[in-house]
């Protein structure tokens, strides 16, 4: 059963069409061959390559061809049992700091199980179990076994998170909504309050989002849920976890303050109440916040960073112009106004956001930043005649000043259009042409010589 051994056997695909989808995200698959992986949903085919990195097989399927499949998605043809396999032991490729504290914490995820069965100890002490990781934290609660989709959500994320079976559900990170019924599972995303920021330590707050049974039983709903709901509560970015939260699943919105958490007096309290305005969290006990989040990316994420950050200028965030907030829509895209996207006005100024102007890297960012500073600056100047010359005729100045700059520049540049069309349509003078103005020029010198001799 060993997958270098499967060369030259016959397998067949799953007919379960969304573990088929699942399994070849989880391996990291390319989209643009799902749809000929989905036609051999339930056929055989000839086993002809073995990837032992990602745990791949590669069939040769009539009617389909040659196309790779992950391993898990694969049954013995003649007895229909499933591969004795994992996805958790596939290779897993370290991405984060390059610092002691997160390797570490790498190693040990890795060599931990892909999901840890905490049994007989109190809320207190399963919370302790993740009070000193730097990324939140997925638990089962209830239940004799955890479902397929909580394995391969815990699949995807065991790099940088824990996962946990929690049969009692008492004993869970957080309680359970008072609407919830507890004698069905539950899955938890849990941030312990050391990876939540407030403007004060002793004010800090875990915070947890809360999967229930509907989206439980429901494999792909649960990855879904997942990954869409990874960041609660107002998380502190630095620079282990700012790339994850950017290249989120769900919009973050990022608040830059002067000075990490605990920092900031009256400024911060104010950027706190400003999220919490937004967010509306439920206080689920006296030390955790219930946070949920819409379907769409019409609800964010929330995080602040210290804006003294290096990088943070390449996303409009001067250090010398705090607070500042910064909507991140994906991976390369990004909403920044000094103006128009403020803390004091947050919950008003997020509804503009589709009318704002976007931020992207490369040469695209560039004129879209080129398109931006113009007509800031158009406006600006607009203004500022409308102070000067009053309500009735400012509007008009700087229309009127445009308009007659581009006349004039207009007339000057069909000025030079005759000059410009001689020059590439008259030809250069013959060669005997230019030594017979040679020869005059050398006789009208001598000329000039014998007359200076005379």
């Amino acid at each position: 059963d060993w997958p270098a051994a499967l060369d030259g056997k016959s397998l067949r695909v799953t007919g379960d069409n969304d573990l088929l989808l699942r399994a070849s995200q989880n391996a990291k698959m390319g989209k643009e061959k799902n749809a000929a992986r989905l036609r051999a949903l339930g056929k055989e085919g000839e086993v002809i390559g073995i990837d032992l990195v990602d745990l791949s097989a590669q069939l040769s399927v009539p009617e389909v061809g040659k196309i790779w499949f992950p391993l898990e998605a694969l049954v013995k043809a003649k007895s229909g049992a499933a591969l004795p396999y994992h996805r958790s032991e596939a290779s897993f490729m370290y991405s984060g700091a390059w610092k002691q504290t997160e390797m570490k914490q790498f190693m040990e995820r890795m060599l931990a199980p892909l999901v840890e069965v905490v049994s007989g100890s109190s809320r207190d002490k399963v919370r302790s179990l993740v009070e000193k990781e730097l990324f939140p934290a997925f638990f089962f609660c209830g239940g004799k076994e955890v479902t397929s989709g909580f394995v391969d959500a815990a699949t995807a994320s065991q790099g940088k998170t824990r996962s946990f079976h929690v049969p009692d559900p008492e004993s869970c990170p957080a309680p359970l909504p008072s609407a919830s019924d507890p004698s069905k599972p539950h899955v938890l995303v849990y941030s312990p309050a050391g990876q939540q920021w407030a403007p004060s330590t002793k004010a800090l707050r875990s915070a947890v989002t809360i999967a229930g049974p509907e989206v439980v039983a429901d494999p792909a709903a649960l990855v879904s849920w997942i990954q869409t709901n990874a960041w609660p509560g107002i998380v502190e970015l630095q620079f282990h976890n700012f790339a994850d939260f950017v290249n989120a699943a769900r919009h973050g919105l990022m608040v830059a303050v002067r000075g990490p958490r605990g920092t900031g007096g009256e400024v911060s309290r104010l950027v706190e109440k400003r999220l919490r305005e937004v967010a509306k969290p439920d206080q689920l006990d006296p030390r955790t916040d219930l946070y949920t989040y819409g379907k769409s990316n019409s609800s964010h994420f929330f995080a602040v960073i210290d804006g003294s950050l290096d990088g943070l200028t390449n996303f409009g965030v001067s250090p010398h112009k705090l607070p500042r907030v910064v909507v991140f829509e994906g991976r390369d895209q990004w909403v920044e106004e000094e103006t128009e996207l403020t803390v004091e006005q947050l919950s008003s100024d997020l509804e503009k956001l589709p009318k704002l102007w976007k931020s992207k890297d490369g040469p695209y960012g560039t004129v879209l930043w080129m398109m931006r500073n113009t007509e800031l600056s158009f406006y600006y100047y607009h203004d500022w005649c409308i102070k000067l010359c009053g309500p009735e005729v400012g509007p008009y100045v700087l229309p009127a000043l445009m308009a007659g700059f581009g006349l004039y520049y207009s007339y000057a540049f069909l000025r030079l259009i005759p000059a410009l069309v001689r020059a590439l349509t008259e030809s250069d003078p013959p060669k005997e042409a230019l030594e017979e103005k040679k020869e005059n020029k050398k006789e009208a010198e001598g000329k000039k010589e014998e007359k200076k001799e005379k």
